[in-house]
Order: C-alpha cells, then structure tokens, then sequence
C-alpha cells in the first residue's frame, strides 16, 4: 500500500470516529425535534479555513426537505460531548427555522440587507432555541425562577 493510500485509509478511520460522536446526539435530537420523521438530514465533516469562527454550516434545500449539515473536523476533535451536543441541537433548529426563512429567502433574498437583517435574527432566534432546547436535556434553569401557585 503506497503513503496516499495508507493516510487516507487513517483519515476515514478518524472520520468514522467523529461521525460516530456527531451520530450520537444527532439520532436522538432529531427524533426529539420531529426532524428525522419528515428530513433528509446529512452530515459531513469539513475542514473550515484556519482562522474561521464558524463550526457548523447547514445548507436546506427548500421547498425539498433535505439539508446538510457541514461541521468543523477540527471542532468535532476537540470540542466536548457538551459542546458537540450544542453544535449539533444548534444546526437542526436551523432546519426548523427555515420553514419560515425559507419561503423569505425565495422572496426577498438572502443577499440583501432585508435578507442580512433577516438572516442576524434568525441567528439569534436559532440559538435562543438551542439553548431552550439543552435546558430540556441538562435540567438547569439558567438562573430563573419559577412561579408557584
């Protein structure tokens, strides 16, 4: 087996390797969220450019329910089950949202500055929902209290 052949059979052991931690949040999750019922979800593993803040991409191909997830090699290596398990929660409530940026993206483009501002808002709606949706999974209140009655 010449050098190529050799780190490449290395590669895809590694990768099978991070693909089974993605996989282990990802099947759940998206059973959880009524994903996997209705989606072709798939993930792929990819090395961003050095220096990129992003981990985790998610292309839908709206109006077809298919989306791919891109997610950082390096980021799934060194991150920690938590922080995997965000990523992950964080890229499928993408998928939810686009049911609604979707149909506006067709309309008013994600190129615009209607679509950019659209685009910010929808960010930030996508993680205040991962961050509602781990609360569900690590029982923590984030500091809020309860009303009893």
């Amino acid at each position: 087996m010449n050098t190529r052949a050799a780190a490449k059979k290395r590669q895809d052991a590694r990768d099978r390797a991070l693909y089974k931690k993605i996989q282990q949040f990802a099947g759940p999750w998206a059973a959880f969220l009524g994903l996997s019922q209705r989606w072709e979800i798939t993930f792929q593993l990819e090395d961003f450019p050095e220096g990129s803040l992003e981990s985790g991409v998610v292309y839908t191909h709206y109006p077809y329910l298919k989306a791919l997830i891109k997610v950082s090699r390096v980021y799934v290596r060194t991150c920690t089950p938590f922080e995997l398990e965000g990523l992950v929660v964080h890229e499928l409530c993408h998928i939810i949202a686009d049911s609604v940026w979707g149909p506006v993206k067709k309309l008013v483009g994600d190129a615009t500055i209607v679509g950019d501002a659209i685009q910010q808002s929808m960010e930030m709606l996508v993680d205040d929902m991962m961050r509602a949706f781990m609360r569900l999974r690590t029982d923590k209140n984030g500091g809020l209290i309860y009303a009893t009655s």
